[in-house]
C-alpha cells in the first residue's frame, strides 16, 4: 500500500499504445490468431497473456497494469526480506540495501515501464541467487527458471547470460533437478509456440528458424530481419543524428560498422539516460556507505569480485553491441557498477536498523511525493491524456484496436490467419 500511488496513471509509455494494449486486446477478445505480427511490431512477450487474465467483469481492462506493478513490488519485497536473515554475509546485506534504494529512487513511475524494466528487475534477482547463494543447487535452478521467465518477457534479457556462469559448480552435474529442467522446458515450449503462432518462426530473434511464406502463409521472415535492423539503428542513435553535422552518416550499414555509431550514441543516449543512472548508483552507494558503515577498506579485490566484474562487463558489452538502450541493460550495468565500487571502496557493513528505517521512510515519502505531483499534473493537463478517468487509466488508450483489411484475414472456425500487411 505504501507504493500504491505508482499504480495510478493516465498516460502510459509510448510503446503501450503502439502495440502492448493492442496485443492484449487481441489475446482477450479474439480467437487464436496466426500471423498477428503482420499488423504489429515484432514484439513478443508472454506477459501479454498474463495481463489478458486481468480482464475482469465490471473492471474490463482497467487492471492490466497490476502484473507489472506486482513484479516491481515483489522485487523490492525479495530484497527487503533478505535483510531479515540474521546469517547474511555483510556484502550481501549491502547489496540488498543498495538495490532497494536504487529501485525506489530511479523507478518511481510505472508509466515509464514496458516489459523491458520488469524483465531487468528479475535479472537482479537471478544475479543475487547465483552470486550470493551459489552453494545451493536449488537456488541455482530457481535462478535459471527466473532467467527463462525474464527472457520470455523480453528476449533481449538473454544478453545477461554471462552472469549464469557465476552459479556453475561441480555439484550441479551430480544433483540435476529434473523438475526444474521440466519447468524451463515448459517455458521454452510456450515461448516457441507463441513465436511460431505470431511470426512463423520457431525462435524469431534467429532468422534461420523462420519458415518462408510458401511453407507458412503468415511467416514474416523478411519483415523480422528488417525490423531487427531498424531496432539496431534506433537503439544506436541513427535516427537521432544531427544531419547538419560533419560527422553525419547517411548510410545505415556504414553507421553500424566498426562502432561508427558510438560517438553519436554517447551524445544522444549515454548522457541522457545512462550517465544519469550512474550518478544515482554512485549517490546511493556512498549514501549507504557512510550511513550504515562499520568500517571501510580501500581496494578489496578478490577472485570472485574480479570474475563478477568480468562477466557483468561481458553482459554489458553484449547489451552495448546489440541494443544499447538503457532499459534493455540496466541490470548488468547495476551489477558491474556495484562491484567496481565495492572493489575500490568496500565496507564490512552491519545494518543499523534505526538509520536504515529512517532512510527508507524518507525514500518512500519522496517516492509518493513524485507520484502525487505527477498525478496532479495529469489531472490538470488539457490534452488527450488528461486524467478524466481517475483512478483508472485513460479510456482512449484502453480502447485502441488493431486495424486490418478483412481480405487479409482467413477466418477459420477456431482461429484466424493474418497473411499480409
Amino acid at each position: 500500500m505504501l507504493f500504491f500511488s505508482l499504480l495510478l496513471i493516465s498516460k502510459t509509455h509510448e510503446d503501450f499504445t503502439g502495440y502492448h494494449i493492442q496485443s492484449i486486446n487481441e489475446i482477450f477478445y479474439n480467437k487464436l490468431i496466426f500471423g498477428v505480427e503482420n499488423i504489429n511490431a515484432a514484439h513478443i512477450s508472454l506477459l501479454s497473456y498474463v495481463q489478458a487474465l486481468y480482464f475482469l467483469p465490471i473492471f474490463d481492462s482497467k487492471l492490466i497494469h497490476i502484473p507489472v506493478f506486482l513484479i516491481y513490488i515483489s522485487t523490492l519485497g525479495y530484497f527487503y526480506l533478505i535483510l531479515k536473515n540474521q546469517n547474511l554475509k555483510k556484502e550481501e546485506t549491502f547489496f540488498a540495501c543498495f538495490i532497494i534504494f536504487v529501485l525506489i529512487i530511479k523507478f518511481a513511475r510505472l508509466s515509464e515501464y514496458g516489459y523491458d524494466y520488469i524483465a531487468q528487475f528479475i535479472i537482479l534477482i537471478v544475479f543475487h541467487k547465483l552470486f550470493f547463494q551459489n552453494d545451493s543447487i536449488a537456488q541455482f535452478y530457481k535462478a535459471i527458471i527466473f532467467f527463462a521467465y525474464a527472457a520470455s518477457m523480453k528476449i533481449i534479457s538473454l544478453v545477461a547470460f554471462p552472469l549464469i556462469i557465476l552459479g556453475l559448480n561441480k555439484k550441479l552435474l551430480q544433483n540435476i533437478s529434473y523438475k526444474s529442467i521440466f519447468i524451463i522446458f515448459v517455458i521454452g515450449s510456450v515461448l516457441t509456440f507463441n513465436s511460431f503462432v505470431r511470426t512463423g518462426c520457431l525462435f524469431y530473434p534467429v532468422n534461420i528458424t523462420c519458415l518462408d511464406k510458401n511453407t507458412v502463409s503468415w511467416s514474416v521472415k523478411k519483415e523480422i530481419k528488417n525490423h531487427a535492423n531498424i531496432v539496431k539503428l534506433w537503439a544506436k542513435g541513427f535516427m537521432a543524428q544531427d544531419k547538419t553535422s560533419k560527422d553525419f552518416i547517411a548510410d545505415p550499414e556504414k553507421y553500424l560498422s566498426n562502432f561508427n555509431w558510438l560517438s553519436n550514441w554517447i551524445g544522444v543516449h549515454f548522457f541522457y539516460k545512462v550517465y544519469e543512472y550512474l550518478l544515482i548508483l554512485i549517490f546511493v552507494y556512498f549514501l549507504l556507505l557512510y550511513s550504515l558503515k562499520e568500517k571501510i577498506i580501500l581496494i578489496n579485490l578478490n577472485i570472485k569480485n574480479i570474475l563478477t566484474i568480468l562477466l557483468s562487463g561481458f553482459a554489458t558489452f553484449g547489451w552495448l553491441n546489440t541494443a544499447p538502450q538503457f532499459r534493455f541493460g540496466f541490470a548488468s550495468i547495476t551489477v558491474l557498477s556495484f562491484f567496481i565500487l565495492n572493489s575500490l571502496v568496500a565496507t564490512n557493513i552491519n545494518i543499523n536498523k534505526k538509520i536504515f528505517s529512517y532512510l527508507l521512510i524518507i525514500l518512500v515519502i519522496f517516492f509518493n511525493g513524485r507520484n502525487i505531483s505527477r498525478i496532479m499534473k495529469e489531472i490538470s493537463r488539457e490534452d488527450l491524456y488528461q486524467y478524466k478517468n481517475f483512478p483508472w487509466i485513460n479510456k482512449n488508450i484502453l480502447e485502441k484496436k488493431f486495424s486490418y483489411k478483412e481480405n487479409d484475414v482467413v477466418d477459420k472456425r477456431f482461429y484466424k490467419i493474418i497473411q499480409n500487411k
